[in-house]
């Protein structure tokens, strides 16, 4: 019986871990979109800059 409940506590305990690596793991991607937006936005504004010299 023990043996049962131990597993169980372990699958718990790897459900939870898996679900919060995905959810860093989505963070992670968000961010790296974002990040990507403002280097093309650091980029368009030096281009644009350039332009008015």
């Amino acid at each position: 019986m023990n043996d049962i409940k131990a597993q169980d506590l372990i699958n718990q305990l790897v459900n939870e871990y898996s679900q919060d690596m995905a959810a860093k793991n989505q963070q992670i991607a968000l961010l790296k979109i974002e990040n990507n937006q403002l280097r093309k936005k650091v980029k368009n504004n030096e281009q644009g800059t350039r332009v008015h010299r």
